[in-house]
């Protein structure tokens, strides 16, 4: 039996999908008594960053600063949550790829969408041309909607990138709103 290239890729995602596996959810309350639910892959940790804006920091158990992962619902200095359209979404994004550009190794930082349903979102990847000691050469940023509540992320990491961005990636697609 010969196995095409589509059929090979979807095997490939499924097993892919198959492995990821999750210990806990994380939550983090926003003001209005909602809160984003985040199902944390298994062995990785969060830490609760303090500051007026919830966020959660997320490393992995153990291996040290191999990467990190930030997630905060994007909230008003009062702690109100004004849903944010898809539209004002890609732009933040896209204001952030501008700022990143000038440090990047790459020409150009194309704007991603990923999601479907309630999780939608945008990002995009750079590359840091001169990391500083105890910084990160990979950074994926983006911003998302959960079910109105808008969200921003950023996946730093060092080493092969995809070993952090995959699973982050899918950790943010099964996040949801309660």
């Amino acid at each position: 039996m010969r196995i095409t290239p589509f059929i090979l890729v979807v095997l490939i995602n499924f097993c892919g999908m198959a492995s990821y596996t999750r210990a806990e959810e994380t939550r983090i309350p926003v003001a209005t008594g909602a809160a984003l639910v985040l199902p944390v892959p298994d062995k990785w940790r969060t830490t609760r960053r303090p500051g007026p804006v919830p966020t959660v920091s997320i490393t992995p158990a153990s291996g040290g600063d191999s990467f990190q992962v930030l997630v905060s619902p994007l909230v008003a200095p009062d702690g109100s949550v004004a849903p944010a359209s898809l539209e004002s979404l890609r732009r933040l994004v896209g204001s952030a790829a501008t700022r990143a550009k000038s440090q990047s190794v790459e020409e150009s930082l194309p704007i991603q969408n990923f999601g479907s349903g309630d999780v939608q979102g945008y990002y995009f990847s750079a590359t840091d041309r001169a990391p500083k000691p105890g910084e990160f050469k990979f950074m994926t940023q983006g911003a998302m909607s959960v079910s109105g509540l808008p969200v921003s992320f950023t996946i730093l990491s060092n080493g092969n990138a995809q070993q952090a961005v995959e699973p982050a990636l899918h950790m943010l697609l099964a996040a949801r709103k309660e």
